[in-house]
């Protein structure tokens, strides 16, 4: 089972739990995304395939080539981007997002107003404190979300440390 589709389950076990839907939307932002196209890019430009509901556009992406293949139902031009920057570019145009409509339970359509949110979200940066540590201490207790997302973003950099430790700051 794909991250995705890990993430989407548990975030519909628990739709009141705020860190299974962060944990989804991260997941969402690093995963690549095929992007269904009208015609080949041309100049680097993408032209998504959209559907329209309710008056509103939604491009439409799929978790795999596959999936986009299964909805279409024969060759279809499309781009492989991360959600990230998929959800930056609909932004720009005010557009929505339909993930894996048709092919999986795990199917999704965010409006654009999520999508501003999703952008909003990803573009936080933490304050900066410029500061030496005094002391460090061993950390009491680590969320478990915390320690999953953890090993998840460090998982494709293993060979570049020997050991990481986790530790509170003075």
């Amino acid at each position: 089972m794909k991250q995705l589709n890990k993430a989407f389950e548990e975030m519909s076990r628990n739709p009141e739990n705020n860190d299974a839907r962060l944990n989804y939307y991260g997941v969402l932002a690093d995963t690549d995304l095929f992007l269904l196209l009208e015609q080949e890019p041309s100049n680097e430009i993408l032209e998504p395939k959209f559907i329209q509901l309710e008056g509103k556009n939604f491009a439409l992406a799929f978790d795999s080539e596959e999936s986009l293949s299964e909805f279409y139902g024969e060759t279809a031009a499309f781009a492989q981007i991360t959600g990230r920057f998929l959800a930056k570019m609909l932004l720009e145009e005010k557009i929505g997002l339909g993930i894996n409509l048709g092919v999986s339970e795990d199917e999704l359509l965010l409006p654009w107003e999520v999508i501003e949110w999703f952008v909003n979200v990803l573009d936080e940066t933490p304050n900066l404190v410029q500061t030496a540590p005094k002391k460090f201490l061993p950390v009491k207790a680590v969320p478990e979300i915390m320690f999953k997302a953890l090993q998840e973003k460090l998982e494709p950099a293993v060979g570049f440390f020997d050991e990481i430790w986790i530790c509170a700051v003075k």
